[in-house]
């Protein structure tokens, strides 16, 4: 088994030369690869981040937020149909109220006796 570390923990964009004593200094310690984070199309500076990984003897792998473009065109598909009201309003018929553990909550109004 190899052991990696994902370098969204230093930045979202670690393909420049600035990393590469993070890299050495994970290679030092003990690490086989890391998982660099592709968020963009320049493909320039992923070939060239290719090379010195591969001087400093670390494998790579990817990481990539397909799924949570694929929620936000979700949630996008969501809002449009709607559901943004509904996400701005309280059930009918609700209030809110303090519970004993001091969080907020909707529980459902009882109907309040008339004043005569």
């Amino acid at each position: 088994m190899k052991l990696g570390m994902n370098m969204l923990l230093w930045s979202t964009d670690v393909s420049g030369a600035e990393f590469d004593p993070v890299f050495e200094l994970l290679k030092d310690a003990g690490f086989d690869g890391v998982e660099v984070p592709i968020f963009d199309r320049e493909v320039e500076k992923y070939a060239d981040l290719r090379v010195r990984l591969d001087r400093i003897g670390l494998d790579r792998a990817q990481v990539a937020l397909v799924i949570a473009l694929l929620a936000a065109a979700a949630f996008a598909l969501a809002l449009a149909g709607g559901a943004w009201q509904a996400l701005r309003r309280p059930p009918p018929r609700a209030r809110p109220t303090r519970s004993r553990c001091d969080r907020w909550t909707w529980r459902p109004c009882a109907s309040s006796p008339s004043r005569g």
